[in-house]
């Protein structure tokens, strides 16, 4: 004890009120209370220091205590569910997505039975030329096909050359020349019922089938 910062008492009797009244036990008393010279000096500092740590927890500080613990535990047990909810979504965004084809496939049969119920569409048939009609066709091209042979032996050979002045030029190699001059089949039809007024239409042909003999033999583009 620090007599200089304790209090100072007359009698021992003031001393130990002092005492009670901070709190202290009456077994307590001579732990705090000391004689010099008759004078009784009470450490009242340190009597003050033991009654604030043995100092009984109230029902409040209890209550309080209690209720923060409960926090703890609440806020744990959310922190807990929100991480399961947060895990949850996660794996629910990586779930494959399932569609539902019941209704297509539903449609589809209903389709395809309609189509069953449904008359066979007729397939349009062409029908054949008759026999007759053939005939003449073949005839008429074997015609054709006869006279260009005869005009083409004309002009085997090399290329037609201009004719001489008073020189007659043959219908295949008007048409030949025509050709090499860039004109079309019609502009050398046309060409040559003014040259040869008197040509066989049957010859409309002619520069058809001579583009493709020159062309078989090099001699045109």
């Amino acid at each position: 004890m620090n007599i200089t910062t304790a209090k100072q008492c007359s009698t021992r009797d003031a001393a130990t009120a002092t005492l009670r009244k901070i709190g202290i036990a009456k077994q307590d008393y001579d732990d705090f209370i000391c004689k010099k010279d008759g004078i009784f000096y009470t450490d009242v500092i340190g009597a003050e220091k033991a009654m604030k740590d043995d100092k009984p927890v109230t029902q409040a500080e209890i209550r309080e205590a209690d209720h923060s613990a409960a926090n703890a535990v609440v806020a744990e047990a959310m922190l807990k569910a929100q991480t399961k909810i947060t895990a949850d979504k996660v794996v629910e965004q990586r779930k494959p997505e399932t569609v539902d084809h019941s209704a297509s496939n539903k449609g589809i049969a209903k389709a395809l039975a309609a189509d069953k119920k449904a008359p066979a569409k007729k397939v349009a048939t062409v029908k054949p030329l008759p026999k007759a009609t053939q005939a003449k066709m073949a005839a008429a091209a074997k015609v054709v096909m006869t006279a260009i042979k005869k005009e083409s032996k004309k002009t085997e050979g090399p290329l037609p050359v201009a004719k001489q002045k008073g020189e007659k030029e043959t219908v295949a190699e008007a048409t030949r020349r025509m050709l090499l001059a860039g004109k079309s089949n019609i502009e050398c039809w046309e060409a040559l019922l003014v040259q040869f007024p008197s040509i066989d239409e049957k010859k409309k042909q002619f520069p058809a089938w001579y583009r493709y003999d020159m062309k078989k033999k090099g001699q045109l583009a």
